[in-house]
């Protein structure tokens, strides 16, 4: 996905780029984030050596943008279901400790919000992976 922005501020190799909401945004089908902000800022691997107010062709990686979705969504899902059947199963019939319908709202909540810590500090984590930045590939102007 090719996107193009301003370079806003430069840090080592890393640019702080402004990119259009509107090109970015136009690919998504949820359209949940209805921003009355019409640009937004991502950090870029400037291999180009671009600098200040230029404007510049960002490479995302698809493969960037996949992993990014199952992390923010997958992975908080997946923990959702899981603690309701464990809560259900172990904790509510197995060992009777709750209620089976208590049980599993209890777990099923409290994994998902585990799940969203360890996304935040995951996705922390990668974001400062070079190899999944976006990459600057040229200067416009």
């Amino acid at each position: 996905m090719e996107e193009f922005g301003i370079v806003k501020k430069i840090d080592g190799n890393i640019a702080v780029v402004t990119i259009s909401k509107k090109g970015f945004c136009e690919s998504c089908t949820l359209g949940l984030c209805k921003s009355s902000e019409e640009s937004m800022e991502i950090n870029a691997l400037n291999h180009v050596n671009a600098q200040i107010g230029q404007k510049v062709k960002i490479l995302i990686k698809p493969y960037s943008y996949i992993k990014g979705s199952i992390l923010i969504y997958g992975i908080p899902a997946i923990s959702f279901v899981l603690g309701i059947i464990i809560g259900r199963e172990i904790f509510g019939i197995q060992l009777g400790i709750f209620d089976p319908d208590s049980g599993s709202a209890f777990l099923g909540f409290g994994a998902l919000a585990l799940s969203l810590i360890l996304v935040k500090i995951w996705s922390s984590k990668l974001n400062q992976k070079s190899r999944l930045l976006p990459v600057i590939k040229k200067i416009i102007e």
